[in-house]
């Protein structure tokens, strides 16, 4: 799961974004997993994706057109009447990422404050989480987001 306020690399635009709302990845592989390499062709062709009904490699810009919408995020996964989607409303309040600086250089001294505050946060609630549920840390990473010292540490940015 990556999280609005999150900073990515766009690989279609080739620039680093900050997102501007949540985005389930699914895991890749590096080839698609329905390829048959020994047939070349794809095992699902008749039933495939729409990503996959407009991509074309010789011309990506069908794909360019739509691969920012209708992005799938925890909202569509989870109920909002769900207990664990209160958890994600809860984590997100208090771990919100909209000032997540793009760098080091763009860390203020208030920052800087607020993310020790909110690392802390983070570590003792996943820790309760795990400890009341079981919940392991890929799992939790779906649900939650991946925690912020990781993410600050991926930006260059330690505290």
């Amino acid at each position: 799961t990556y999280r609005k306020g999150e900073w990515l690399y766009d690989n279609v635009s080739d620039t680093h974004i900050k997102l501007t709302q949540d985005i389930i990845k699914p895991i890749t592989h590096l080839n698609c997993i329905f390829y048959q390499k020994e047939l070349h062709s794809c095992a699902i062709y008749d039933y495939r994706p729409q990503e996959c009904q407009i991509q074309l490699c010789t011309d990506p810009e069908p794909l360019k057109k739509m691969y920012k919408h209708n992005r799938l995020s925890r909202s569509d996964i989870y109920a909002h009447s769900n207990p664990l989607y209160e958890l994600i409303l809860f984590h997100e309040n208090k771990c919100c990422l909209d000032d997540l600086p793009q760098s080091s250089s763009d860390l203020t001294e208030k920052l800087h404050a607020r993310f020790q505050e909110m690392i802390q946060f983070e570590y003792h609630f996943r820790f309760t989480l795990y400890q009341k549920t079981g919940m392991q840390a890929n799992d939790m990473n779906f649900l939650l987001g991946r925690p912020v010292d990781q993410l600050l540490k991926q930006l260059g940015i330690t505290l």
